[in-house]
């Protein structure tokens, strides 16, 4: 075999490949990450409609949106990226770190509140009559390892901890504020 020959089959074959494999990737990403998918519509009794989307910013990060919808007639926004959070009433960001599988939940309560709720936790409450946001942690694990670091916890991941500190901060809020209108508050779905 010819040197020239030898050289081009070991080196600049496998450069090529793995350029066009990486070239792959990124495209996969471009396209299957950022697009944002429509999850559930629901309707106050004054006919306010609030959609719940869902996408992924990166491999391994969730975003979830809500938005309140126009007239009947009117065709859902393109939000198109899960970058861009303009007009939406709640964004939650996660690295999915404590349940990849959990599903997002919207869901209205008596026909006053809108709830956020995921992995069973209520993790977002709008007040539709006050047109008010008065619950919500756009990113709660940056915000958990903020609070970790400040328990001298260095900011390390502890699952468990993560969960408390989602049911004090968020869930627990949540639900005394809807406690406070009747005896029992909804209980948020599972995923």
């Amino acid at each position: 075999m010819h040197p020239v020959t030898w050289m081009y089959v070991v080196f600049i074959v496998p450069i090529g490949i793995a350029a066009l494999a990486y070239l792959a990737v990124r495209v996969y990403i471009r396209v299957r990450h950022g697009k944002l998918s429509h999850v559930k519509t629901v309707r106050s009794s004054g006919g306010r409609r609030f959609a719940l989307y869902h996408g992924t910013q990166s491999p391994g990060v969730s975003v979830w949106h809500v938005h309140e919808l126009g007239d009947e007639g009117e065709a859902p926004p393109r939000i198109g990226h899960a970058r861009n959070s303009m007009g939406a009433i709640f964004v939650f960001r996660y690295t999915d770190v404590l349940d990849p599988h959990a599903q997002g939940y919207i869901d209205l309560i008596r026909g006053r509140h809108l709830v956020f709720s995921r992995g069973g936790v209520f993790q977002g409450l709008f007040d539709i009559k006050e047109n008010e946001l008065l619950v919500h942690e756009p990113d709660p694990q940056a915000k958990y390892a903020e609070w970790a670091d400040g328990q001298g916890m260095g900011g390390a991941f502890n699952k468990a901890d993560y969960i408390r500190w989602m049911e004090e901060h968020l869930h627990r809020p949540i639900a005394a504020i809807l406690e406070g209108e009747e005896d029992q508050p909804p209980t948020p779905p599972r995923a």
